[in-house]
C-alpha cells in the first residue's frame, strides 16, 4: 500500500540545485529549501497537503515549543516517532480507509486520472471524448503519488463540478498565501517554510484523545455526511484542523498493478501500482463558514466573511494589502497563520515574503494559475503597523483613481478603433510600470515609521514627500503610458473633431495634478491653480 506518512513522495530542491524525491521524515533536514513539481498548483498543494500533516501529527501547545522547533528542527526519528499512531490513518490503496476518498463505496463509471486536474475537462467532455484542445490518451494511467496530489489539489481547490458536485471548502479556485522567511544568515530551509505555518494548538483545539475520534480531523476516516438534503459541515461540529483535509468531492480511485511498465505523465515514476480512473458521485461534503488558516477573508455588503479569490491577471500591488494587513474597519482579514506568525515574530530574519497563489477562474472554468511574491513588515508596535497599513492603502487608492481615468480617456481617444483588450494592455502596464516605485516607497515608510518614536524632526509627517512622489510618478506613468497608446505625431493625421477629442482626454490626465478629490486621497493639499487649469475643470 502507498502511505502518506511512510512513502518518498515528495520531490524536493536541495541547497546543491539537485533534485530528490524524499519521504515525511525527512522533511525537517536543512538540505532541503523547496517543493519541486513541475506544476505550479501542485507545489503549491503540497505545501498545504504538508502543513496540514505537520499540524495533526506535531503541532505545539504553546509558544516556547514553537519556537524552538522553528529554530532547530526535529530527526527524521522524531518526525517518523510523532506521525506513527496516525500512520494507518493515511493509505492512499487498500481496503480501510483511503486518504481523500470516500469511506463507501460509489457506484458508476470509471472516469480517466486526467479528470482530477482542475484545468483537464470535465467528466463528461472525457467520457464523450469531445476535449478537442486537451489531448487525452485512453490508457493512461497516474501513479499513486502523481495522483494523490492531483486528487489532493482538487479537494482542496475545487471548483463547481455540476449539480451536487461541491466546491471547495473555500470555493473555488481560492487564494493561497504562504509564508516565506528570508533567515539573515541565507536561504530558509523547507522545514522553516513549512514550520511557519504551524499552529499552536491550546485548549478546545487539542488533538482528539482517542483514535476513533480522528474523524473529526480526518474526514475519509468516516461515511460522507453528504449534502443532498442542504446539510451543512460546520467548523464547530468538527475540528478547525479538518480544514487543511476538507473534502467536498465524493472519489474512490481504481487501481490496478503496472504489468506494462507505464510511466507517469504527471511524474515520469513507473509506479508498481498505478491509478487508471475514478469514480465520482454528487452530493459530497458543503462545507457552510470556516476560515481556513491559509487564506485572507474579507467582509461583503452582507452576510459573514468570505475567502479571497484570484481576480486573474498579474498579482500586483494592489492586492498586497488585502494579503499583509488586517483591518475591521474596511471588513478585511488576512491569513490566521499569517497573523500567527507575525505575533510570533520568529528571532533571526532579515525579513518575510509571502507567496500568493491559486487559480483565477469564470465560474466553473480555469483561466489561469497565479504565483507572485510580496513582501510582509513585521513590527513590534502595532500602531506602527496601522500607520503603515493606512499609507499602503492610501498609495493603492491613489494608483486605481489615476488607472481609473487612464482607462476611461483611453477609451474615449482611440473611440472607434478601441478595444477592451488594448484598453485593459496599457492599464496592465501601468500596474506593472508602477510595481517597483510602490515596494520602494512602501519599505521607505516602513524604515521611517519603525524609527519615527526615536526621531524628534519624524514627529509631523514623515511621509509626506513620498506621497508626493507618489502622486507625480502616477500621474508621470499615465501620460506615458497614454502617449505610447496614442502618439501625439498621430494628431497631424486627425481630422479636427477627432483631435479635439483626442486633446481633451490627454490633458484631463494632466488635470490630475490639480484635482481635489484625488488630492484628498493622498493627504495632500492641493496645489496652487493656474487661471488657466482651473478652467479645465468643465471639459
Amino acid at each position: 500500500m502507498f502511505n502518506l506518512l511512510r512513502d518518498a513522495w515528495i520531490p524536493v530542491v536541495t541547497r546543491s540545485s539537485a533534485r530528490e524525491t524524499i519521504s515525511f521524515s525527512q522533511i525537517s533536514s536543512g538540505d532541503y529549501v523547496d517543493i519541486a513539481w513541475n506544476r505550479a498548483d501542485f507545489r503549491v498543494a503540497t505545501y498545504e497537503l504538508l502543513i496540514g500533516l505537520l499540524a495533526v501529527t506535531a503541532a505545539p501547545q504553546d509558544e516556547d515549543r514553537w519556537h524552538d522547533l522553528f529554530e532547530e528542527a526535529p530527526t527524521a526519528g522524531d518526525l517518523a516517532q510523532w506521525s506513527d499512531p496516525l500512520r494507518d490513518c493515511f493509505n492512499l490503496d487498500g481496503d480501510g480507509p483511503r486518504f481523500m476518498q470516500a469511506l463507501e463505496p460509489l457506484e458508476g463509471d470509471a472516469v480517466s486520472p486526467s479528470g482530477l486536474l482542475i484545468d483537464a475537462p470535465g467528466a463528461n467532455t472525457l467520457r464523450k471524448n469531445a476535449d478537442f484542445f486537451i489531448r487525452h490518451q485512453a490508457n493512461e494511467a497516474y501513479s499513486r503519488a502523481g495522483a494523490m496530489i492531483a486528487l489532493f489539489a482538487l479537494q482542496a481547490f475545487a471548483p463547481s463540478g455540476g449539480a451536487g458536485h461541491r466546491t471547495s471548502m473555500r470555493g473555488g479556485g481560492p487564494m493561497t498565501t504562504l509564508i516565506d522567511p528570508r533567515p539573515a544568515g541565507g536561504t530558509a530551509s523547507l522545514w522553516q517554510r513549512l514550520w511557519a505555518h504551524v499552529p499552536i494548538l491550546t485548549g478546545a483545539k487539542t488533538f482528539p484523545k482517542d483514535r476513533n475520534d480522528w474523524s473529526v480531523v480526518l474526514p475519509w476516516l468516516a461515511p460522507t455526511e453528504t449534502s443532498e438534503k442542504g446539510l451543512t459541515v460546520e467548523e464547530d461540529q468538527v475540528h478547525s484542523l479538518q480544514a487543511y483535509f476538507g473534502m467536498p468531492r465524493r472519489i474512490r480511485l481504481d487501481f490496478r498493478p503496472n504489468t506494462e511498465g507505464q510511466a507517469c505523465p504527471l511524474t515520469g515514476e513507473v509506479d508498481e501500482t498505478v491509478v487508471t480512473g475514478f469514480v465520482t458521485r454528487p452530493w459530497g461534503s458543503n462545507y457552510g463558514v470556516w476560515k481556513h488558516p491559509l487564506t485572507p477573508y474579507y467582509k461583503p455588503k452582507t452576510g459573514p466573511m468570505l475567502p479571497a479569490h484570484p481576480r486573474g491577471g498579474t498579482i500586483c500591488y494592489r492586492d498586497w494589502i488585502g494579503v499583509s494587513f488586517s483591518s475591521p474597519e474596511r471588513g478585511r482579514e488576512i491569513a490566521k497563520a499569517v497573523s500567527d506568525f507575525q505575533e510570533q515574530e520568529p528571532a533571526g530574519l532579515k525579513g518575510t515574503d509571502l507567496i500568493v497563489a491559486g487559480y483565477a477562474m469564470n465560474n466553473a472554468s480555469v483561466k489561469e494559475f497565479i504565483e507572485a511574491r510580496v513582501p510582509l513588515f513585521q513590527f513590534t508596535d502595532k500602531a506602527v503597523a496601522r500607520k503603515l497599513a493606512y499609507f499602503a492603502e492610501q498609495m493603492v487608492e491613489a494608483a486605481e483613481t489615476v488607472e481609473f481615468r487612464l482607462r476611461s480617456e483611453l477609451a474615449k481617444a482611440r473611440m472607434a478603433e478601441s478595444s477592451e483588450s488594448v484598453v485593459a494592455a496599457f492599464t496592465d502596464a501601468f500596474w506593472q510600470q508602477t510595481e517597483q516605485p510602490f515596494r520602494d516607497m512602501v519599505s521607505e515608510a516602513a524604515q521611517r515609521l519603525a524609527s519615527a518614536g526615536d526621531d524628534p524632526s519624524q514627529a509631523g509627517d514623515p511621509l509626506r514627500d513620498l506621497r508626493t512622489t507618489w502622486r507625480g510618478c502616477l500621474i508621470d506613468w499615465a501620460l506615458r503610458l497614454f502617449d505610447r497608446a496614442m502618439p501625439p505625431e498621430d494628431l497631424l493625421e486627425m481630422k479636427d473633431e477627432d483631435a479635439k477629442i483626442y486633446t481633451k482626454a490627454r490633458l484631463r490626465l494632466v488635470w490630475l495634478g490639480i484635482d481635489r478629490k484625488f488630492h484628498e486621497k493622498l493627504d495632500l493639499p492641493l496645489p496652487e491653480k493656474r487661471k488657466q487649469a482651473a478652467e479645465g475643470d468643465n471639459l
